[in-house]
């Protein structure tokens, strides 16, 4: 999923017959110029109400946590139980996926966090990618970095390298979801270590860590948006065609 920065219009510059504020064809006020929050468009933007009438559940919580645990024990086959792992997770979508896998893996874990973020001034990530927070010794240690999603693939790509170059003695990756179908050209042979669910011509996902502006990353579950939902998105300029 690729979000374009948001754009805003004010409310009371489109109407329609009943007075009732209306979508505008494009996000861009001419007027003010300022950015276009979707709590304009929809006042009850990011309830549990909101996201349970605009969404379709497609995994849910008891589906979701099986494969974790699937995953976790994969983890526990492909290390030894008594050599210390060191578990990343990539803030912030990786968190809900992070937190029940780390329940099950059975060696000693060492918790970290990191936030990630691409550089450049592109809609499209430059492939490159910057690393905010202080990474522990990795020198000689197993690493698994976990996060929520890969499709294009080059966070994670990058991550590898990175950590590699620190000299981890092993650098593995586990995600919850795998959409191999959207992988760019120079990660095309990237696959995760370990994914709770890998599926092609997935639809616009959001939930357990998938977020929409930022919110529902906390739903229990993983929802679909429904198709009047997305061009709604569309129609108001919230989300790139």
């Amino acid at each position: 999923m690729r979000i374009l920065p948001v754009s805003a219009f004010r409310l009371n510059s489109y109407t329609t017959d009943n007075n009732k504020p209306a979508l505008p064809k494009t996000g861009y006020d001419s007027f003010t110029g300022s950015k276009l929050s979707p709590f304009k468009v929809f006042p009850d933007f990011g309830t549990v109400e909101f996201f349970a009438k605009n969404l379709k559940v497609l995994k849910p919580p008891q589906a979701i946590k099986k494969q974790i645990i699937r995953v976790a024990d994969e983890i526990n086959n492909s290390y030894p139980q008594n050599e210390p792992l060191t578990a990343v997770c990539v803030l912030r979508g990786g968190t809900p996926f992070f937190q029940e896998l780390v329940k099950h893996l059975k060696m000693p874990v060492q918790m970290e966090y990191i936030s990630v973020s691409s550089y450049g001034h592109g809609l499209q990530s430059s492939g490159k990618i910057k690393i905010s927070g202080k990474l522990p010794d990795l020198n000689g240690k197993n690493v698994l970095i976990a996060d929520d999603v890969v499709d294009t693939g080059n966070t994670l790509n990058e991550l590898v390298k990175q950590f590699k170059s620190l000299r981890a003695k092993s650098v593995k990756t586990a995600v919850l979801y795998d959409k191999a179908d959207k992988r760019v050209e120079i990660c095309k042979d990237l696959k995760p270590d370990f994914a709770g669910f890998s599926e092609e011509n997935s639809p616009f996902l959001i939930g357990y860590g998938l977020d929409l502006f930022g919110h529902g990353r906390g739903l229990p579950y993983i929802g679909a948006a429904k198709p009047g939902f997305v061009e709604k998105l569309k129609t108001s300029g919230l989300l790139d065609n």
